[in-house]
C-alpha cells in the first residue's frame, strides 16, 4: 500500500524528471540554434527522446507521454519567443505576428493560391522590407532585386529547391552554381537564336493545330473552354520540342485521359508548398502516399525511350543536347535525363499557356486596348495564315509587342524564387541581414507596385510601354518587370516564351472576332485564379469566337 511519504517521494521525482526533460529542451534549443542538424539527426533525436522518456516512466505510457509532451512544449514556447523577442537577429524588420512565428503559416498561404496578394498586402502595410517567416524576408527593391538575382555575386538557392531523394536533381533543383553552370551550358544550344529560327516553322505548324483545335471544341453558339484548349497546345508543342517527332498522342487532338496536365500542377504544388517547410517535405516523401512527380516521372522515362528508339530528329529537340548526340558533352544517364525532362515538360508546358489564358482575359476586357491591336494587325498583315508574319516582323509592331509585355506583368501572379544571404551576411540598403537569412523579391508585388508602375499599376494599359507611356510623371520601369528569374539561375526559355506569346496573340486575333461567352463573370474567373508556382484556373476561361470577315 501506498504511503503518503511514498506518494510524495514520487510526486518528486516526477517533478523533477519533467523539469530535466523541460531542461533538456531548452539545451536542445540552444544546439540547433548555433547550427544546422540533419533531418536524420533530428529524427533520431525525437525518437531516443521518446525511448528515454519511456524508460524513465518505468514504462508507465501516460507518463512517458507526460515527459514527452514537456520537453516538446518548453521546446516549443522557447522557439516562439525568441522569434518573437528583441534578440532574434530579423527582430528589427517588420511583419505578421503569426508569420514571424512558424513557416506554417507562409505555407498554408501557399496552399490556399493567394500568396501573391497577401505578400503585396503586407509590402503595402509595413513597406519594402517583410519578415514573411522566422527565418524569411521580402523585399520590394529594384536594386536588391539585382543583388538576389543577377549581379556577378548573386546569391545561391535556398533549401527550398532541395528534393529530398538526389537521384531527382535536375537543372532547377541544382543549389552549387557551379553544379548548375554544367548542367546548364547542356541546355543552352537547344535555346539558341540559330535554334529558335529553325524551330519557327513547327512553332507556325503548332499554332495552326491549336487554331484547328479551336474549330473542334467550339460549340454551336461559339462558345469555347480557351483555358483548356490552351493548355493542350502549350503541352503538345513542348513534348515535340522535348523529345522530337514521335508517336506522342497530340492532347489537342485526344484530350488528356492521363491528366499529365492535373499531374504536373499537383507536382508543382507539392514542390512549392512544401519549399516552404523542408522538414516537412523530407517527412512526407517518404511516406507511402501518392506523389503526382512519380507520374510525370514515369511519363518522362516513357517518352525517352520513345526518343532515344527513333534517333535524332531534324533540327534537334532538347533530348539532343542531353543525350550528348551533339558531340560536345557526355551525355546524361537514364535517370538523369527523366529528372530534367520531367522538370522541362511542367516548366515549359504550364507557364506560356498561363499567361496566354490570363492574358487573353485581360485584353478581351479592354475594349480600346483590343481594337487597338486588331488594328495594328490588319494593316500589317492580310490573314491569319499570311507568309509576312514573321518573327522580324512581329518584333517590328509597337502596340504587340506592348501587349504581350502588359500580358506577362499581370499574368504572372508568382511568389518569389528564395535566395539565401552567404555566411557572414550583407548589408542590403543600408541595412545590416544576417548570414543564413533566406531572402527574395516578390515578383507579383514587383509587377504591380506604384514605385515602378504608374498611374494605374492594376490596369491593363499597354500605353505604359510606349514612348511617352501614360503621360507626364508616370513610370514604367521595365527593369522591375519580374515575369522571368534572372542571372545565373535564369530562365533560359524566356526568348521563346515571348515568341509563343507573340505569334499566339496575332494568329488567334486575325482569325476570330473575341468576347466572353455571354452571361460569363469574368470577376469571379479572376478571383478564382491561384497560384503555387502554378496557375491553376479553378473556373475555366470561356470565350465566344467567331471567324473574321475582312
Amino acid at each position: 500500500m501506498a504511503t503518503p511519504v511514498n506518494e510524495a517521494h514520487t510526486a518528486f521525482l516526477n517533478g523533477i524528471n519533467s523539469w530535466a526533460f523541460s531542461l533538456s529542451a531548452l539545451t536542445i534549443w540552444w544546439l540547433c540554434h548555433r547550427r544546422s542538424w540533419p533531418m536524420s539527426v533530428i529524427f533520431s533525436y525525437i525518437l531516443a527522446t521518446a525511448a528515454f522518456a519511456s524508460k524513465r516512466a518505468d514504462l508507465n505510457m501516460l507518463r512517458a507521454a507526460g515527459y514527452f509532451f514537456a520537453h516538446f512544449l518548453t521546446l516549443g514556447l522557447v522557439v516562439i519567443v525568441y522569434r518573437l523577442s528583441p534578440f532574434h537577429p530579423l527582430a528589427a524588420f517588420p511583419g505578421p505576428l503569426l508569420f514571424k512565428v512558424a513557416d506554417l503559416r507562409l505555407f498554408f498561404s501557399v496552399l490556399q493560391g493567394y500568396r501573391y496578394l497577401e505578400i503585396d498586402a503586407m509590402h503595402k502595410q509595413y513597406g519594402d522590407v517583410v519578415r514573411i517567416g522566422p527565418n524569411k524576408l521580402s523585399w520590394l527593391s529594384l536594386g536588391v532585386q539585382h543583388q538576389f538575382y543577377k549581379g556577378s555575386k548573386s546569391l545561391d538557392k535556398s533549401l527550398s529547391y532541395r528534393v529530398p531523394d538526389r537521384s531527382f536533381i535536375g537543372l532547377f533543383f541544382m543549389e552549387d552554381r557551379e553544379e548548375h553552370a554544367v548542367r546548364r551550358s547542356m541546355w543552352a544550344p537547344a535555346f539558341s537564336q540559330n535554334m529558335m529560327d529553325r524551330y519557327w516553322p513547327i512553332l507556325w505548324r503548332s499554332v495552326t493545330e491549336f487554331m484547328e483545335c479551336v474549330e473542334r471544341r467550339v460549340d454551336s453558339r461559339g462558345i469555347i473552354d480557351i483555358t483548356s484548349a490552351l493548355q493542350h497546345w502549350s503541352f503538345d508543342f513542348n513534348i515535340y520540342f522535348i523529345f522530337g517527332n514521335h508517336s506522342y498522342d497530340s492532347m489537342m487532338v485526344n484530350g488528356d485521359p492521363r491528366k499529365l496536365v492535373e499531374t504536373g500542377q499537383e507536382a508543382t504544388v507539392q514542390f512549392e508548398a512544401l519549399g516552404d517547410v523542408p522538414w516537412l517535405l523530407h517527412i512526407l516523401w517518404y511516406l507511402p502516399l501518392p506523389n503526382p512527380m512519380f507520374v510525370l516521372n514515369n511519363f518522362a522515362l516513357e517518352m525517352i525511350r520513345k526518343r532515344k528508339s527513333l534517333g535524332t530528329p531534324d533540327p534537334p529537340d532538347l533530348c539532343s543536347y542531353l543525350l550528348g548526340e551533339d558531340g560536345k558533352h557526355e551525355g546524361l544517364n537514364e535517370q538523369e535525363l527523366v529528372a530534367e525532362t520531367a522538370f522541362a515538360i511542367q516548366a515549359g508546358g504550364d507557364t506560356s499557356a498561363a499567361v496566354l489564358n490570363f492574358g487573353f482575359y485581360h485584353l478581351i476586357t479592354n475594349p480600346e486596348a483590343y481594337k487597338k491591336l486588331q488594328a495594328e494587325l490588319d494593316e500589317a498583315f492580310p490573314d491569319a495564315d499570311s507568309d509576312e508574319i514573321t518573327p522580324q516582323k512581329l518584333a517590328s509592331l509597337p502596340y504587340l509587342n506592348a501587349v504581350v509585355k502588359e500580358q506577362l506583368r499581370l499574368s504572372t501572379p508568382f511568389g518569389q524564387m528564395p535566395r539565401v544571404i552567404p555566411g557572414d551576411g550583407l548589408v542590403l540598403e543600408g541595412r545590416f541581414v544576417p548570414g543564413g537569412t533566406i531572402v527574395g523579391s516578390p515578383t507579383y508585388a514587383m509587377n504591380v507596385t506604384e514605385k515602378y508602375w504608374s498611374p494605374d499599376p492594376l490596369k491593363f494599359r499597354p500605353e505604359r510601354w510606349l514612348p511617352g507611356g501614360l503621360g507626364p510623371g508616370s513610370i514604367t520601369d521595365e527593369n522591375a518587370l519580374s515575369s522571368f528569374q534572372f542571372g545565373p539561375f535564369g530562365c533560359l526559355g524566356k526568348a521563346y516564351a515571348i515568341r509563343e506569346l507573340l505569334l499566339m496573340n496575332v494568329r488567334f486575333l486575325l482569325a476570330y472576332d473575341v468576347a466572353l461567352a455571354p452571361g460569363y463573370d469574368g470577376e469571379e474567373f479572376v478571383r478564382k485564379v491561384v497560384n503555387m508556382k502554378t496557375t491553376i484556373f479553378r473556373k475555366k476561361l470561356l470565350l465566344q469566337v467567331r471567324k473574321r470577315r475582312r
